[in-house]
């Protein structure tokens, strides 16, 4: 049932800055994730994490294993957000920002609930491989909507963000920020 929170949680977020990508500037974006970070930062080091409203909320959405460090996936989630937002302030790819964002919020998000709640068959990091699969249909279903004119490389991005996903690493940072690199590289190439 945390699972199942955090993920609503996670893909509610997400879609804020989805929309809000599509209407205010990323560097504008950019600062207000950094604004969020040093204030999830400074409630979880500075103990206001025992705060009976803090507590409500993280103690609903918290994994036993994060007990000693309150708050770190929702930090890394808006670390990855402001990330990116930076990145895109800089270089203007705002089609590669949505993607990445989309992928982060939607494909990570249902892949984690359908791993949960329909999966099988796990893989070695506990996720499953019905999970991955859907992580895979909803990221090609985005790439390749946001990149008609290239299904091609819309599937090679998918296929290898896919292997970063099922990597054993923090994938709220390396599936989003994999993602806008493979974009970026790919329109290089193609």
């Amino acid at each position: 049932m945390i699972e199942l929170r955090r993920k609503v949680f996670h893909i509610f977020f997400g879609t804020l800055f989805i929309v809000s990508a599509l209407f205010i500037p990323s560097y504008i974006l950019a600062i207000l994730s950094l604004i969020l970070l040093v204030i999830g930062f400074y409630i979880s080091e500075k103990g206001l994490r025992d705060h009976p409203i803090i507590l409500l909320f993280l103690g609903k959405m918290q994994r036993q294993h994060e007990k000693e460090t309150p708050g770190r996936a929702m930090l890394l989630y808006v670390l990855s957000i402001f990330i990116l937002f930076l990145i895109d302030s800089l270089l203007g790819q705002k089609r590669m920002l949505i993607a990445s964002l989309c992928l982060l919020t939607y494909a990570d998000g249902f892949a984690t609930i359908i791993g949960r709640k329909l999966g099988r068959y796990k893989l070695p990091n506990n996720k499953t491989y019905e999970g991955t699969m859907f992580f895979f249909l909803i990221a090609f279903i985005f790439l390749a909507t946001l990149y008609p004119q290239n299904i091609g490389m819309a599937f090679l991005v998918t296929f290898l963000c896919t292997i970063v996903e099922i990597l054993p690493i923090e994938d709220n940072l390396s599936v989003p920020l994999s993602c806008y690199l493979f974009l970026y590289l790919s329109k290089l190439v193609f």
